[in-house]
């Protein structure tokens, strides 16, 4: 079974790192933050390709996590 509560490994400024978020199966608010610091390092193309490439890659793990729970 899937665990469907995670603690942010990467809270954000003023964030309480203990807080968890349930119900939740991605913490978007630590991926947004991952794209945020690490996409203003790139030069414009480069941001386009990764932030599609990370969003595709996301809306697959979710699809794939729910149809998991679904069976």
């Amino acid at each position: 079974m899937l665990e469907r509560t995670n603690t942010s490994p990467c809270p954000g400024p003023g964030e309480d790192g203990d807080r968890q978020e349930k119900d939740t199966l991605v913490n978007l608010n630590a991926l947004e933050n991952l794209m945020t610091e690490y996409l203003g390092l790139l030069p414009e193309g480069e941001k386009r390709y990764l932030r599609r490439m990370i969003c595709g890659q996301v809306e697959i793990l979710i699809h794939d996590l729910l149809r998991r729970l679904a069976d």
